[in-house]
């Protein structure tokens, strides 16, 4: 079982909702658990960078040929 997420910063404003600090947060926290626990920078560059492949393959509704 993966333990919880940090927090998300949280502000009051829109303004601070569109700050780097709060995307950073909350798209961390979206990443996959053992993509976060990976120690080593290469193997996270790799995790992510399939995890996101995967992500757009699942999402892409492209039907041109």
């Amino acid at each position: 079982p993966s333990p919880p997420p940090p927090p998300t910063p949280t502000f009051s404003s829109a303004v601070g909702q569109s700050s780097l600090k709060y995307a950073a947060g909350k798209d961390w926290n979206n990443l996959p658990w053992e993509s976060r626990e990976l120690n080593l920078i290469s193997n996270f560059k790799n995790k992510i960078f399939k995890y996101f492949l995967y992500v757009d393959n699942k999402e892409h509704n492209c039907n041109a040929r």
